[in-house]
């Protein structure tokens, strides 16, 4: 999760539109991590079709934010 979260900010925003639109975060987050609060997080941004910078925008927010919430309970 760290890498992705150390990636959204230099992913090209086509890249970001294309896996938002597959859900493909959203499966990342369930069958690679096996992550259902971080999956239930990423499908509320993609239900919202956000585009662009607020795409990602979103998915920085969510991630580094669940990122962080599991960091502090290690």
């Amino acid at each position: 999760m760290y890498e992705l979260c150390r990636l959204i900010p230099t992913l090209p925003l086509e890249s970001l539109e294309y896996h938002d639109r597959r859900d493909d975060f959203v499966k990342w987050a369930e069958s690679t991590l096996g992550d259902a609060g971080l999956a239930s997080r990423l499908q509320k941004v993609a239900n919202r079709r956000h585009q662009g910078a607020e795409l990602r925008a979103a998915l920085d927010q969510v991630v580094s934010t669940h990122y962080e919430e599991i960091r502090q309970l290690r």
